[in-house]
């Protein structure tokens, strides 16, 4: 009995920090972390702006899981990109095909994105902290396209 009682604490836990996560998302990347107070993201979520601070360390660490959850996501689909890429190259696929295989990746990625309503906010947090000089973003931006 005792088991069954954690597992609901736990997925209570996490549907709760899921949550606070999606609306960081959302908040970050229509106003930044400067223009987003924890209030508004607790809001959101529809939780206890306390449990912040208990899932994520603080309003500093939720940006830095939101970021993370980006460049997860987008690595999933970059990489396995980079590596076709990098393959045809190895081959020594003509100049020709090689274009329009990377214009079919892009168009793929782009497409996967566009269908995706949360993915503007993805894209609005990575622009924002780009622009702002975020260290950090920066380093997980290089790191998934700089390879391309």
């Amino acid at each position: 009995m005792d088991d069954m009682l954690e597992d609901k604490r736990r997925s209570k836990g996490e549907a709760t920090r899921m949550a606070l996560l999606e609306a960081a998302l959302v908040l970050f990347g229509e106003r930044g972390f400067e223009g987003t107070s924890t209030r508004d993201i607790a809001g959101l979520a529809g939780c206890n702006q306390g449990l912040i601070s208990f899932h994520f360390g603080g309003k500093e660490g939720l940006y830095d899981a939101a970021r993370t959850v980006i460049f997860e996501n987008l690595g999933s689909i970059v990489r396995p990109m980079t590596r076709r890429l990098e393959e045809a190259l190895a081959a020594e696929t003509d100049a020709a095909a090689l274009c329009g295989m990377l214009q079919t990746e892009i168009t793929a990625i782009l497409t996967a994105f566009i269908r995706k309503k949360h993915h503007q906010y993805w894209f609005l947090l990575m622009r924002r902290s780009l622009h702002e000089g975020d260290e950090k973003t920066r380093e997980l931006h290089s790191a998934l396209f700089l390879p391309l």
